[in-house]
């Protein structure tokens, strides 16, 4: 999660799909939805354990789903130091 309005998920049979992001911080929810579709991919409730984590609790395409992130320094990808250009 990189962007705050799109969020692009690995599957488990390593295929990627791209969804767009509403985020709703009073109630602290965000919908997940494919372009161009009004109905949710996902709904999930957030939280945040500290400073460096973000959990996602609801469900993705019909599946209950509980995610937890973890955020990643930038600096530690091997691309961000070889002096690739």
């Amino acid at each position: 999660m990189e962007s705050p309005r799109v969020v692009r998920v690995e599957r488990m049979d390593d295929s990627f799909e791209s969804y767009c992001v509403e985020c709703d911080e009073a109630v602290m929810q965000l919908r997940l939805f494919t372009d161009g579709q009004s109905d949710a991919g996902g709904v999930f409730a957030w939280s945040v354990p500290d400073a460096d984590h973000l959990e996602l609790n609801g469900r993705l395409d019909g599946d209950d789903v509980l995610l937890s992130l973890r955020r990643i320094d930038r600096s530690t990808f091997p691309l961000m130091n070889t002096g690739f250009h």
